[in-house]
């Protein structure tokens, strides 16, 4: 399990929002909703900061989509790789000097390091990370060129979404109240919940996902199991032409079968006998039906475990946008009446 994901200071920072608001609401005596005893001031409150958590949560979707759009702005940072080349010299030059003894202050180097950068025009691409030398042979200081992901890493973005869409799942109830009535409160609180809901199983099979699909692949994956099959499916294309056009149906129901490849395989085989020598390309065929029904077998049980990483989407997403359409319209009645 990815348990990266669950170590983050989103979480920190989305417990000590909802915390305050309880914490707020108990001190006061309020209660949460328009119930009897109920706060406005905390409505307003509950109902602004669910709707800025709501926002951050939408921004995750869009930075996301931007870079698979390739219309992010870090697209715009790109840079000849004649100048990364050079800046890597660069930078290698110095590294000669700090195993030299030439350069050995931990700011000298800093400096030295980053006017290289700023020379060849990569600064806004890469950072300088200098990192004590810890085993015997190594220099006092490791010069790295990290990426400098101007607008966050992802997994970051990932976290700010999942522990602030929580966050305001548990604000919607108390802005909201507890009681699952009909009407506005009721839908937002039921429809946040199964959004927030989708989405933890969403987080489960990420987290757990990846690591059975690696167990899965050993050596192939699941790329190379697609380009593997195609491989093989023009090879079988082309041992068809050396066996009888009589006995293609035979063989074409072997390309369809399943777990039973083997058993089937042998009667076909069986019946080709019966009528003679079997022909050479008969069993260069079935060689070749064999390896691409084992390929075709891993293929499915990969994409299996994919479309389990996957198809919590097919619900949490249009749940997501009829959210926010109902958010949209609770906003709009709020300030009209």
């Amino acid at each position: 399990m990815n348990r990266r994901l669950f170590l983050s200071w989103h979480s920190v920072l989305a417990f000590a929002v909802v915390a305050g608001f309880v914490a707020w609401m108990i001190a006061g005596g309020m209660s949460p909703g328009r119930g009897p005893g109920y706060h406005r001031g905390f409505l307003l409150a509950t109902g602004w900061t669910t709707l800025g958590l709501f926002s951050i949560v939408i921004t995750h979707v869009m930075r996301k989509y931007a870079h698979k759009l390739g219309v992010s702005p870090e697209f715009r940072m790109r840079m000849p790789i004649e100048e990364l080349e050079r800046a890597e010299m660069a930078l290698n030059e110095i590294r000669r000097k700090v195993m030299g003894g030439a350069l050995s202050a931990r700011a000298d180097i800093h400096r030295a390091a980053r006017n290289a950068l700023k020379e060849h025009g990569v600064q806004k691409l890469l950072r300088i990370q200098l990192e004590p030398g810890t085993r015997v042979g190594d220099p006092s200081w490791r010069v790295l060129a990290l990426p400098t992901f101007p607008l966050g890493k992802m997994f970051h973005w990932m976290h700010a979404h999942l522990f602030y869409g929580i966050a305001a799942l548990m604000l919607v109830v108390l802005h909201a109240g507890y009681a699952l009535r009909p009407g506005m409160g009721g839908s937002l609180e039921v429809l946040a919940g199964f959004v927030a809901i989708t989405g933890i199983v969403g987080v489960y099979f990420w987290s757990t996902g990846p690591a059975k699909l690696t167990e899965r692949e050993g050596d192939l994956t699941t790329e190379k199991a697609f380009a593997l099959d195609k491989n093989l499916e023009r090879k079988v294309d082309a041992a068809f032409e050396g066996v009888d056009p009589a006995l293609h149906s035979e063989f074409k129901a072997l390309q369809t079968d399943g777990g039973g490849f083997a058993e089937q395989a042998k009667l076909v085989r069986s019946k080709v006998a019966s009528s003679g020598q079997v022909p050479a390309g008969v069993n260069d065929l079935l060689a070749l039906l064999g390896q691409q029904n084992a390929v075709r077998g891993e293929l499915r049980a990969l994409r299996r475990i994919r479309m389990r990483m996957h198809a919590w989407r097919v619900v949490h997403i249009p749940a997501a946008i009829l959210l926010l359409v109902l958010v949209a319209i609770h906003i709009y009645s709020v300030f009209a009446y």
